[in-house]
């Protein structure tokens, strides 16, 4: 529809011309040329809207009320063709199951938005067969040759006359965008046809491009619930081991802790039975008179001597198996009690001390094991600042397979095993990075894996992203002599750095509770 200016300028130019038939020649060039310019605008728009990130309905429904405006139509529909539903029906008969999924009406027409359209008739005579991938063109219906009951079906839609379009989603039949005039007949133009054929393409583009976008959700949501399945595997995959790794933990623990407790209930009695003796002793002592003979007696009934060295002895005894059950219970609370999500200055030999005393179960000789010898080589430390609940985990993890490594090969017939542990601070000259670095080695036959071994297990990349997390690196390696090595190197922040003690020096090189072969 042309502006109303336009058609002045046009009125204008008429009166001035002398030939008419000129004129009119050229009226229909600059119409046709304005008519294209305009369309191409409108196409535009159209290519524009396909592309906006809103759902599919919205966007056909944005299309069909511009090409309505631009054809100066009464209704456009675009309807789809319900492929599930029409599996089974036989589409040489017309009888296709549809339903009208966007349109744009003028006003008095009746909508038939979401309608099922049953049965849609493609054919343009009784007999020619129904072709729904072509383009129909129909003036009039009632001068179409179609068949009655396919008339009556557009009567009752309003139909007079329509253009339908066939739009594709790749090379699948998707459905048709319908146009129809409701108040008269219509002979519709080649470039109206030329134009609608465009829109067309667009659509088939647009729709091309929402099931490669439906696709790519599709693939984004399984990846993302791949992904969530696989986080909560290595979740409860962790937790299993956790679980695993404080059951026998808790079992050694156990174990380690029955002995001293067996020891004091035991000891308890003989010094229960020599309290006693002591106390009967001092009642005959106090009694006036006491013979001296009856005295001398009594002395030698109750093996004062004997009582006299070993009481000591026993109190002694005591007061280490108290003092073994205290490191225990330190250890498991130090263990226990650690924040998870909180930062701590940490003390890394306190740290190393305690799971020893945890593990030292796994340690001690047996009638079946000969036991491992630890050797400490501990240079002096800044306390670190990290999480307290994974480095203990850490540590645990590293020492656990280190010592069930040095019990494994000692199965095979291998003896002498030993567990090396060696920390060394690294400053920075220049203040900003200083380093921590702990060895954590044994003395394991050489291994035939290379120079370095790949620790792929989970327990091993729990470790690692442990080490990373707090900003280290974690290495292992085997040794050209023997042996293997852990080697975990871990940043101290400056803000954090504190020298190291003279007394926490001397304090480490005291002799170590529990019943290990240490050097330093």
């Amino acid at each position: 529809m042309m502006f109303a200016h336009f058609d002045q300028v046009l009125d204008q130019v008429q009166v001035c011309c002398r030939d008419q038939a000129a004129f009119q020649q050229m009226k229909q060039m600059v119409v046709s040329d304005w008519q294209q310019r305009r369309r191409d605008q409108v196409l535009l728009r159209i290519s524009t809207l396909l592309q906006e990130p809103v759902d599919l309905a919205t966007v056909l429904s944005s299309v069909a009320t511009e090409v309505r405006q631009e054809l100066a139509a009464d209704r456009v529909v675009l309807v789809r063709l319900d492929a599930q539903r029409n599996q089974h029906a036989d589409s040489s008969d017309g009888q296709w199951v549809c339903t009208s999924l966007a349109e744009a009406v003028a006003s008095g027409v009746t909508s038939i938005l979401n309608a099922s359209l049953q049965p849609f008739c493609f054919s343009t005579s009784a007999l020619e067969p129904a072709k729904p991938e072509q383009m129909q063109v129909i003036a009039d219906i009632y001068r179409s040759g179609l068949p009655a009951n396919s008339i009556q079906q557009l009567e009752r839609w309003q139909v007079r006359a329509s253009l339908r379009a066939p739009l594709f989603q790749g090379k699948t039949l998707w459905g048709w965008l319908w146009i129809q005039q409701c108040t008269a007949p219509r002979a519709w133009q080649a470039d109206e046809l030329a134009w609608v054929t465009q829109v067309g393409l667009h659509v088939r583009l647009a729709l091309q491009q929402a099931t490669l976008l439906s696709q790519l959700q599709q693939r984004s949501q399984a990846l993302n619930e791949a992904l969530e399945q696989l986080s909560r595997s290595q979740i409860q995959l962790r937790q299993q081991e956790s679980l695993s790794s404080l059951g026998q933990l808790v079992g050694g623990v156990a174990q380690d802790m029955s002995h001293p407790v067996n020891f004091l209930c035991s000891n308890l009695v003989h010094a229960q039975n020599y309290a006693e003796t002591l106390l009967r002793l001092i009642e005959r002592h106090q009694q006036q008179p006491v013979p001296e003979a009856e005295l001398n007696h009594s002395l030698v009934e109750m093996n004062l001597d004997f009582l006299k060295q070993d009481f000591p002895k026993l109190l002694a005894s005591l007061r280490l198996g108290a003092e073994r059950l205290r490191q225990l219970v330190q250890s498991l609370q130090s263990a226990a009690c650690a924040e998870p999500s909180k930062l701590q200055r940490i003390d890394l030999h306190d740290r190393l001390d305690s799971t020893l005393v945890l593990l030292n179960h796994r340690l001690q000789p047996t009638p079946e094991f000969q036991g491992i010898k630890v050797i400490k080589e501990y240079g002096q430390l800044p306390a670190l600042v990290g999480y307290s609940s994974e480095l203990d985990e850490l540590i645990r993890t590293l020492l656990s397979r280190a010592i069930e490594t040095l019990r494994a090969f000692y199965q095979q017939g291998w003896a002498l095993p030993q567990l090396i542990l060696r920390s060394r601070f690294i400053p920075d000259p220049y203040g900003s990075s200083p380093r921590v670095v702990l060895c954590i080695a044994d003395n394991r036959p050489v291994s035939s894996g290379g120079e370095e071994i790949e620790a792929a297990d989970a327990m091993m990349d729990r470790c690692r992203r442990i080490v990373e997390q707090h900003g280290g690196e974690l290495q292992c390696y085997a040794q050209p002599d023997g042996g293997t090595e852990v080697w975990i190197e871990l940043p101290v922040s400056t803000a954090e750095l504190v020298e190291p003690s003279c007394d926490a020096g001397e304090n480490r090189n005291q002799p170590h509770l529990c019943p290990l072969v240490v050097t330093r």
